[in-house]
């Protein structure tokens, strides 16, 4: 991808040229379930892969379900960067316990450790997280990937998530 600071005055501007200054975006297609454990992994298509030294504002549309009671699976979030990499994020979702269950929350991260939970308001209820910031690569570059997992292990019911989940990034560094 092309950073916007590289298209110079005088340019010739070419189809080529304006579609690399579009954003990386990875999309679901299919929707990823996931059973009975709590331990984070990468969702296999929402990753993108940074170039070094560079930092690039992000969004990600997170869409997902749990089939089973509220509160119990639910999904819990985190962020794979590449080594060396930082970020910072501000995360909307629905919280997942009580009476937070039906209330929107914003948080601020500034880690990829910090996972978030997120809730499901009624069993078998359709729910999005949207996530947004700004992501450092590090001195190598590599991969940024949604990280997640049930929140509470449930083996009957799984949590997943849903096709047209997306993540997207701009190059501004």
């Amino acid at each position: 991808m092309t950073s916007a600071q590289s298209v110079l005055a005088g340019m010739a501007a070419t189809a080529e040229m304006l579609r690399s200054i579009a954003p990386m975006a990875a999309t679901k297609t299919v929707a990823t379930p996931r059973t009975g454990t709590t331990t984070l992994a990468a969702d296999p298509d929402l990753q993108l892969i940074l170039a070094p030294n560079a930092t690039y504002l992000y969004i990600a549309a997170i869409f997902y379900s749990y089939a089973g009671t509220a509160g119990n699976g639910d999904m819990e979030l985190a962020w794979q960067l590449p080594s060396g990499g930082s970020m910072s994020a501000s995360l909307l979702h629905y919280g997942n316990t009580g009476a937070t269950q039906n209330t929107l929350n914003l948080d601020y991260v500034s880690a990829s450790a910090s996972n978030e939970c997120y809730g499901a308001t009624t069993a078998g209820g359709d729910r999005c997280a949207l996530a947004t910031g700004t992501v450092y690569s590090g001195g190598n570059g590599g991969i940024f990937a949604a990280e997640w997992a049930q929140h509470a292990s449930d083996v009957s019911n799984a949590t997943s998530v849903m096709a047209g989940s997306v993540l997207a990034a701009w190059q501004i560094t």
